[in-house]
């Protein structure tokens, strides 16, 4: 998958935002593991490769396995998930950042979550 093609889904409009007093869909356990390990910088790296495979990564996890290409490639599907959903944008190159409602949602997260590695 291109960084541009996650790019060009970063900048489109959160079409599934709701009104005021409604919710916003569910976030996914993966998109929820993201935004968690995003903390404290709120920054990720996509990384691609013909031979590996693509990833993603926060300062402190990679999402790469040798053996385990189904749950990498969840975890890129949940990054791309977090960029239409208007969390996660592109920054430059393939270094992407939580937007403000991205950060608003991981420290909600944080703050809430028995796993949390993050205060």
């Amino acid at each position: 998958m291109a960084v541009n093609t996650i790019d060009r889904l970063c900048k489109e409009i959160f079409h599934s935002a709701k009104g005021p007093g409604e919710s916003a869909p569910k976030l996914g356990e993966e998109e929820r593991e993201l935004l968690l390990h995003s903390l404290p910088s709120g920054q990720f790296v996509l990384f691609e490769s013909d031979h590996f495979g693509d990833h993603v990564a926060t300062e402190d996890r990679h999402w790469y396995s040798d053996h385990d290409k189904t749950r990498q490639q969840l975890m890129v599907d949940a990054f791309r998930q977090l960029c239409g959903r208007g969390y996660v944008r592109h920054l430059r190159l393939c270094i992407f950042g939580l937007s403000q409602r991205g950060f608003n949602a991981a420290h909600e997260l944080a703050r809430t979550s028995d796993t949390a590695h993050v205060a």
